[in-house]
């Protein structure tokens, strides 16, 4: 699957309602944040009206913020 054509966003969370028809995520499977205060919607092409003032990502950018301690438990540590 190619990422190249998505574009991404880190926005507060909920988001208005104008926000989900024009992203490819629905309110049931989007990626918040650990704390429920921000969400990473996707979608293609032109940047949607509701979105653009935020800061727009690439797929590397997304997944490397989606790896921070605000959106990824930390890994348990192995028993030695």
């Amino acid at each position: 699957m190619s990422f190249h054509n998505r574009t991404y966003a880190v926005i507060d969370y909920p988001p208005s309602a104008d926000v989900w028809p024009v992203v490819l995520e629905r309110h049931e499977t989007c990626r918040k944040s650990l704390d429920g205060t921000k969400v990473i919607l996707k979608w293609e092409g032109a940047t949607p009206a509701p979105l653009i003032a935020a800061t727009q990502l690439t797929h590397a950018e997304a997944l490397a913020i989606m790896q921070t301690p605000e959106w990824s438990e930390p890994m348990p540590e192995e028993p030695e």
